[in-house]
């Protein structure tokens, strides 16, 4: 007969499994982190896994939105008191959507991210409804964001810039550096008053 869990011992497997997958993802890519091997490296069975996920491709949904819930209660952290978001603190926050390692986004090739989101829904193409909504909110505690921001072209630049952070090996090493610089003078212009 299998194991009840409480809700409280539900999330933490469930935790337990996303730090395991996350960890194999980061070590072997998203191919080689098969659902024995994410069940075997969080100390639970092949089965227990199809208790929580019905596939390796809603684990990885659940594990981005895991993630999501983690860098909100990041950019908290980053307001002062009054709940608002120095300039200094919001390049931070853009530079950390560009550079999460505990994103697995990361170590996954283009095609791995668009199985994944297939999974999740047939329409593939960017809604710019919700990605101005997020940056709506993440713009919301500021006072140094410009009162227009294009918000189509923000969230092509901060797409630009994880790609090319994500992809890194198909650029000439010699420039990288100054073109993520200028990528990045041209999104905080973008943003900022």
């Amino acid at each position: 007969m299998p194991k009840i869990f409480t809700d409280e011992e539900r999330e933490e497997k469930r935790v337990q499994m996303f730090r395991a997958g996350l960890d194999l993802i980061k070590k072997n890519g998203y191919t080689h982190a098969s659902v024995e091997k994410i069940a075997e490296a969080a100390g639970l069975g092949k089965g227990t896994f199809y208790n929580f996920f019905s596939s390796k491709e809603d684990f990885m949904a659940q594990l981005i939105e895991h993630g999501h819930r983690l860098f909100w209660q990041y950019v908290d952290g980053l307001r002062d008191e009054a709940g608002k978001l120095s300039e200094e603190a919001m390049k931070e926050m853009l530079l950390a959507i560009i550079y999460n390692t505990d994103s697995p986004y990361q170590y996954m090739t283009s095609e791995e991210k668009r199985k994944v989101l297939k999974a999740q829904s047939d329409d593939l193409s960017p809604d710019l409804d919700e990605e101005t909504q997020i940056l709506k909110t993440l713009f919301a505690g500021c006072d140094s964001v410009r009162k227009d921001p294009d918000y189509a072209e923000i969230s092509n630049l901060l797409k630009l810039l994880a790609t090319a952070a994500g992809d890194r090996e198909v650029f000439h090493s010699a420039g990288y550096d100054r073109m993520m610089n200028d990528i990045y003078k041209l999104l905080f212009e973008k943003v900022f008053e």
